[in-house]
This record gives structure tokens, sequence and C-alpha cells, in this order.
């Protein structure tokens, strides 16, 4: 008698199968996509307050040197507001030119501050010299501007025209406007919001 030999069976997966594992890869893909959203915004929430602070250090670190915070002196302001534009970048660099018949603030060259280039339009310095913030946005640095050891910082309210005044004791902070919120005229930087990664 002859035995006849078995079939082999295709070893596979059903259709079946295949929907239920896309499934379970899609339901699992949607409850760790914003677990890893919340994970990427608070890693750039810290890497501004990071840099906010090394801001604060440079220009404490240009006081030390040269006992001037790096603006001009026009009047005696209580608190004087810069941005983190190229011009005030490169005073803190240490890349400042001066232009004719004014003084350079930064008269060594010393470089107090150093970033990375941006990357995509954010965090770090970008074609023209601004220092961005992980949003690209440009950081705001507070300084006493008659050297009491007092700011007052004045910020516009909550789209009500509002102002509100924050008092402190304090020479040199630093602001980034954190998540840039939509509007009317599109997406722009709040530092009204709540949502500001500060020094103070």
């Amino acid at each position: 008698m002859t035995q006849r030999p078995l079939k082999k069976t295709r070893a596979g997966f059903t259709l079946i199968e295949l929907l239920v594992v896309i499934a379970i890869i899609g339901v699992l893909a949607s409850i760790s996509f914003p677990v890893y959203n919340k994970i990427l915004l608070k890693s750039r929430e810290l890497h501004a307050k990071n840099d906010a602070v090394g801001l604060v250090n440079a220009v404490k670190a240009f006081y030390t040197e040269y006992g001037v915070y790096p603006f001009e002196l026009s009047a005696s302001e209580d608190t004087v507001m810069r941005e983190t534009d190229a011009e005030f970048m490169a005073i803190l660099l240490g890349e400042e030119e001066g232009s004719e018949g004014s003084q350079k603030l930064n008269r060594r060259d010393i470089a107090f501050f150093s970033a990375d280039p941006a990357k995509n339009g954010k965090k770090g310095i970008d074609l023209e010299g601004n220092f961005l913030d992980p949003w690209g946005q440009q950081y705001r640095v507070y300084m006493d501007g008659d050297f009491n050891s007092k700011m007052t910082i004045d910020d516009v309210g909550d789209g009500r025209n509002t102002t509100v005044q924050t008092d402190m004791r304090s020479e040199v902070e630093a602001v980034s406007a954190g998540v840039p919120r939509s509007s009317a005229s599109g997406v722009e930087a709040n530092f009204e919001d709540g949502n500001e990664q500060k020094t103070w």
C-alpha cells in the first residue's frame, strides 16, 4: 500500500488576523501620540528656560566686566527691555561692529554667550543674527536701567488692553513667549497668556 504524501499547508496570516494587528497598532499609536506631544512640549519649555537663564547670566557677566548693561544709556529708565535681535546678540557674542562715531559696548569683543545656528528657523541664531527660542520667536531680556536693583515689567493683558505690572527686586530677567497662539493676524508670540518661560 502506497502512502499519499500529506499536503503542505502554507504558513501565513489570514486577512482577519492582519486587520486585528493593524487595529491594535492604531490604538497604541493614538494613545502614545498625545504623550509624545506632551514630552516634546516639556522638552522645548525646558530648553527655552535654560536659554533664558543663559541670557541672564551673559548679561550679568557683561555687567561684571564693564560695569554697565549692554544697551545705550539715553535716559535713566527703570526697566530696559531688549529683544534678542541681531544687534543685541552681536554685543553678547563679541561680534559687535562699531558704527561711525559710536563706541562699541563690548569693547574687548568678549563672547559672553554662545548658541548654535537655528534649524528650520527655530532654536538658535538665525541667518539674520537673531536668537530664537524653540518656537522661532525672539526672547525678551529685561535690565535694571537706573541701577537701583528694582524693575517693573509692563505687559499688555489678555486682549482687553489692560496693563499688568510685575514689580520685582532684580537686575536682569529674561523670558520666552512659549507656544505661539493663533490670532486674526496669524500665529504670533503672546507674552501675556501665562504660557511664558521666564526666569523670575
